[in-house]
């Protein structure tokens, strides 16, 4: 897929390469996990991620379109004490914050390669809080 081209020094592009170039890896397997999470519910494997895909595709457009804030988007579709506030409480639990967003300037090319560090806090650490917390016993992806 091609997306906008976005010029930046030679020295950031290690980070560049971290959030951008393998972003769609980290998305697609927070999708992976929220599809197993429906499915572990009781939803069709196929009912599931066509609302996982209509999810992702819903929130990237109004966050391209929106003149709103990421923050502002996501306070608002969060009602206080709702489930997605609990959702939502989890990740801050397992320490998915945004300023481990991008890692410091020195991390970044491991970052970039694949350490542990990185994927071990947003994806199976994740899918892991998410089958531990909402879905006991069921195995993640």
């Amino acid at each position: 897929a091609v997306g906008e081209t976005v010029v930046v020094e030679e020295d950031k592009m290690d980070a560049v390469t971290a959030l951008s170039g393998s972003g769609p890896g980290y998305v697609f397997r927070f999708m992976e996990c929220m599809v197993a999470a429906g499915a572990a519910v009781g939803l069709e494997q196929e009912t599931a991620r066509r609302l996982v895909l209509q999810t992702f595709l819903g929130a990237a457009h109004l966050a391209k379109e929106s003149p709103d804030s990421l923050s502002r988007l996501r306070e608002n579709v969060t009602s206080p004490g709702g489930t997605t506030a609990a959702g939502l409480s989890v990740f801050e639990e397992m320490g998915l914050e945004a300023r481990r967003w991008p890692p410091r300037a020195g991390e970044a090319r491991n970052w970039a390669g694949g350490t542990e560090a990185f994927h071990g806090t947003l994806t199976s650490r994740a899918c892991a809080r998410l089958r531990y917390k909402r879905f006991k016993g069921v195995k993640a992806p």
